[in-house]
């Protein structure tokens, strides 16, 4: 007890002696938690995809009522790697009302809260609202990763086929195969003048309208099967008269009708392509372990790797922020590992004989 207690007035005593001197140099002092969170959604945010700003503003709301409502707002400064370790532990059974789960929270989630917890200390410090990020003491919650579904070409094929009936579909999932570009957050926002079919290219572009996730711009190369899909489809849909206008979507509703408006944006095509994917046999859904459609962005940066493309221009197409993530897909790759039990080739009887 007396070494808690001392330990304790130790961490005060430090506390004050830091606030004083900030103060003394009008750095500012007892910026709360609250403020911090006004910053980071006011400058932080805004520079996310769509989708991207969904999920953090989802994770905001539990870190709101745990800090905010629970710890009573706290300054900044006087928030320690414990409270963070501390949040992660009540996360891990409370829902984003507080409300207490049947079954606690998956790793992902936790880590999520986690990453983006980081990101707002870092910018409490970029501000100098504090010294130093507590959450870099904090480690990540362990768990195991999800291991994509990569389907054989067979099973593409098969589920190509199936989805023939729906031509915007059916390019959806020929385009998520040959640019491995993200699903949804991309491919379904792109315009006419991202397909580049004279040089053979996606532009990826992000603007104030709609951001990709990394918020980059980047090009991806048409492989001959895309460009050629891409040329049909323009020939059907670029021009297509709906009430009088044309859509500047590349996958739109070509019918008006509940789910959507004729020449607007699809804003998913998962539920089309589980139906396809579950009618040639494949097994569909992340919660049973299935396949997904973002699996076909893993299935693309695979397949190059084991091809022995240049991990550094894989790299550039996918859109990773580090080689780190590229290497994620030479691990999957798995097929150079054949060399090392790969029987040597006998040399020649002429050679030997020489």
């Amino acid at each position: 007890v007396k070494a808690d207690a001392e330990r304790f007035a130790r961490e005060k005593y430090d506390a004050l002696t830091r606030r004083a001197e900030r103060t003394a140099v009008g750095m500012p002092v007892g910026v709360t938690f609250s403020t911090l969170l006004s910053e980071f959604e006011k400058h932080h945010l805004p520079g996310l995809a769509t989708r991207t700003q969904e999920s953090y503003r989802d994770t905001l709301k539990p870190v709101r009522l745990y800090f905010v409502d629970g710890l009573g707002d706290p300054a900044l400064e006087d928030i320690r790697d414990a409270h963070i370790r501390h949040y992660l532990t009540w996360r891990r059974t409370h829902g984003p009302k507080g409300n207490e789960l049947e079954k606690p929270l998956h790793g992902r989630t936790l880590e999520r809260d986690r990453a983006i917890l980081h990101k707002m200390f870092a910018l409490a410090d970029r501000l100098e609202y504090r010294e130093g990020n507590p959450v870099t003491r904090v480690d990540r919650p362990k768990y195991d990763q999800r291991q994509a579904v990569i389907l054989t070409a067979e099973q593409f094929e098969k589920l190509l086929t199936a989805a023939e009936p729906d031509p915007m579909l059916w390019l959806w999932l020929l385009t998520l195969n040959e640019s491995g570009i993200r699903s949804e957050s991309v491919v379904l926002r792109l315009r006419w003048e991202n397909i580049d079919l004279a040089d053979g290219f996606i532009h990826v572009t992000s603007d104030d309208e709609y951001r990709s996730k990394t918020g980059d711009q980047r090009w991806v190369p048409l492989t001959p099967r895309l460009r050629a899909a891409m040329r049909e489809h323009f020939a059907v849909y670029r021009f297509a008269d709906y009430d009088g206008k044309q859509s500047p979507w590349v996958f739109h509703h070509t019918q008006t009708l509940r789910r959507g408006v004729a020449g607007e944006p699809f804003v998913e095509l998962r539920t089309k392509a589980y139906k396809a994917a579950r009618s040639v046999g494949i097994k569909c859904g992340q919660k049973a372990g299935g396949w997904v459609p973002h699996d076909l962005r893993h299935r693309r940066a695979t397949t190059w790797i084991a091809e022995g493309k240049s991990p550094a221009l894989v790299q550039e197409a996918m859109g990773h922020k580090t080689f780190q993530t590229t290497e994620r897909y030479i691990h999957l790759a798995k097929e150079h590992l054949r060399a090392l039990v790969d029987e040597p080739a006998e040399p020649a009887r002429d050679a030997v004989n020489r």
